[in-house]
């Protein structure tokens, strides 16, 4: 039996095609299949130390199996799929995505980030190359803007967050599979640390603000960011009824909440 890379039709629900193969070659990957459980009282038990295999070896299989079944996911071209989204899409939360049908009569569940950090956060990534030049050109200036040490943990910070999301978002770029919105959500926790990087900078360890100003920025913060949260609730708690007598959480015409 022979497993190739070769997909199915619509007809056959997009499957790998296994077919035989009469020269048997055992050099072929596509041959090897893992046998997961095996009883048979009539034979002796096997040996344990057989069972061992190389973790580096096992790791490479296991991440060339996952990508040559992930580039298999392709889009339909004969379907339209209202939950696929695109990577471009992703990073201004252009479209959501329906966890489940949407009768009147059904508990409805809608993935939607929190709007404010979800923006702030790309507009915070965009922005750090921006400050990021500004301040090296106030130290071509000789501009004392920073206290020993200062300097070289803004930058370890940023460094982390800007490129720790732009390796985890570029890969999708050239991907051939069919994309979530859910596929941004390890990326978008780097988008968000440096939000609250750019925070803490500016406000929070700023040494121009008091004390009295960082607390009442640190207010305003808490409620609008709780305050959106709460608005959005119910697609992530469930919404019962209707959708249309909840109103208000359309806030972009691309989500297709209503």
């Amino acid at each position: 039996m022979r497993a190739a890379n070769a997909v199915l039709p619509p007809w056959g629900f997009k499957q790998v095609e296994v077919s035989c193969d009469k020269e048997n070659n055992p050099r072929d990957k596509h041959t090897w299949w893992n046998v997961e459980s095996h009883y048979n009282d009539r034979l002796p038990s096997g040996n344990q130390k057989l069972y061992k295999s190389p973790f580096l070896s096992d790791f490479w299989h296991l991440n060339v199996a996952m990508m040559t079944s992930n580039n298999a996911l392709v889009p339909d071209p004969d379907k339209e799929d209202i939950l696929a989204s695109t990577p471009s899409e992703w990073p201004w939360l252009h479209t959501g995505l329906r966890m489940c049908g949407w009768g009147d009569d059904q508990m409805k569940f809608y993935l939607l980030g929190h709007p404010l950090i979800w923006w702030g956060g790309t507009l915070s990534l965009i922005l750090s190359l921006f400050i990021v030049g500004v301040y090296l050109l106030r130290m071509q200036r000789h501009y004392a803007d920073w206290k020993p040490g200062e300097w070289d943990h803004f930058l370890y910070v940023g460094k982390v967050a800007f490129f720790g999301w732009f390796f985890h978002y570029v890969p999708f770029l050239i991907m051939g599979r069919v994309t979530y919105l859910h596929h941004y959500l390890p990326t978008l926790y780097f988008s968000i640390l440096m939000l609250g990087h750019f925070f803490d900078h500016f406000i929070f360890s700023a040494r121009r603000l008091s004390e009295r100003v960082k607390t009442a920025a640190f207010i305003v913060l808490y409620v609008v960011i709780v305050g959106v949260w709460w608005w959005f609730k119910d697609i992530a708690f469930g919404v019962e009824g209707p959708i249309a007598d909840h109103w208000g959480l359309g806030w972009r015409k691309t989500w297709n909440i209503y």
